[in-house]
Protein backbone atom coordinates (compact mmCIF):
# COMPACT_ATOMS: atom_id res chain seq x y z
CA UNK A 1 0.00 0.00 0.00
CA UNK A 2 1.66 3.28 -1.11
CA UNK A 3 0.18 5.27 1.78
CA UNK A 4 2.06 3.18 4.33
CA UNK A 5 5.45 3.21 2.63
CA UNK A 6 8.08 5.00 4.71
CA UNK A 7 8.83 8.51 3.52
CA UNK A 8 11.20 11.18 4.77
CA UNK A 9 10.40 14.83 4.12
CA UNK A 10 12.91 17.64 4.46
CA UNK A 11 11.61 20.91 5.88
CA UNK A 12 13.60 24.16 5.72
CA UNK A 13 12.86 27.28 7.69
CA UNK A 14 14.56 30.32 9.17
CA UNK A 15 12.86 31.70 12.25
CA UNK A 16 11.50 28.57 13.95
CA UNK A 17 13.89 26.40 15.90
CA UNK A 18 13.71 22.61 15.79
CA UNK A 19 12.61 22.73 19.43
CA UNK A 20 9.64 24.93 18.54
CA UNK A 21 8.50 22.67 15.70
CA UNK A 22 9.18 19.38 17.47
CA UNK A 23 5.69 19.06 19.05
CA UNK A 24 3.96 19.93 15.78
CA UNK A 25 6.03 17.42 13.84
CA UNK A 26 5.48 14.77 16.53
CA UNK A 27 1.70 15.27 16.39
CA UNK A 28 1.76 14.92 12.60
CA UNK A 29 3.87 11.78 12.83
CA UNK A 30 1.42 10.23 15.32
CA UNK A 31 -1.26 10.52 12.64
CA UNK A 32 1.15 9.44 9.87
CA UNK A 33 3.66 6.99 11.41
CA UNK A 34 5.22 6.22 8.04
CA UNK A 35 6.34 9.86 7.62
CA UNK A 36 9.56 11.24 9.06
CA UNK A 37 10.07 15.01 8.89
CA UNK A 38 13.60 16.37 9.19
CA UNK A 39 13.64 20.08 9.97
CA UNK A 40 16.66 22.20 9.09
CA UNK A 41 16.88 25.74 10.43
CA UNK A 42 18.75 27.91 7.94
CA UNK A 43 20.34 31.31 8.44
CA UNK A 44 18.36 34.25 7.08
CA UNK A 45 21.38 35.75 5.32
CA UNK A 46 21.82 32.73 3.05
CA UNK A 47 18.33 31.24 2.97
CA UNK A 48 17.09 32.74 -0.28
CA UNK A 49 20.22 31.84 -2.25
CA UNK A 50 20.48 28.37 -0.66
CA UNK A 51 16.84 27.71 -1.53
CA UNK A 52 17.27 28.90 -5.13
CA UNK A 53 20.39 26.78 -5.57
CA UNK A 54 18.77 23.69 -4.07
CA UNK A 55 15.73 24.00 -6.32
CA UNK A 56 17.84 24.56 -9.43
CA UNK A 57 19.93 21.51 -8.54
CA UNK A 58 16.77 19.43 -7.95
CA UNK A 59 17.70 18.83 -4.30
CA UNK A 60 15.28 21.30 -2.78
CA UNK A 61 13.40 20.61 0.43
CA UNK A 62 9.93 19.10 0.40
CA UNK A 63 8.50 21.73 2.77
CA UNK A 64 9.55 25.36 3.22
CA UNK A 65 8.62 28.25 5.46
CA UNK A 66 8.97 31.63 3.85
CA UNK A 67 9.43 34.93 5.65
CA UNK A 68 6.21 36.91 5.31
CA UNK A 69 8.15 39.81 3.78
CA UNK A 70 8.75 37.63 0.71
CA UNK A 71 5.02 37.41 0.02
CA UNK A 72 3.71 40.47 -1.87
Amino acid sequence: NPTTQPITLTYWGVFDSATTLEPIIADYQKEHPNVTIKYEQKTFDHYEQDLKNAILEKRGPDIISLPNTWIP
